[in-house]
């Protein structure tokens, strides 16, 4: 298997000042795990299902009381 059988041809991406839920929104409506992040018309980074999560979880730790969940 290679790249080009599981990738997506249609690439959607997002601007630097999309928000967090704006993301998630696009990752769920076009069925992606990860939106580039463009400037200018360059990749300048990418957001994955991973960093989602892991923004989540740090969002749960930092409550008090759920610490240890």
């Amino acid at each position: 298997m290679q790249a080009h059988d599981i990738m997506t041809n249609k690439v959607i991406t997002a601007e630097r000042d999309t928000s967090v839920e704006q993301i998630a929104t696009l990752m769920m409506k076009h069925h992606i795990s990860a939106v580039p992040i463009v400037e200018n018309g360059r990749v300048v980074g990418l957001v994955s299902e991973g960093d989602l999560m892991r923004r989540v979880e740090g969002a749960v730790e930092k409550q008090p009381g759920l610490g240890g969940i």
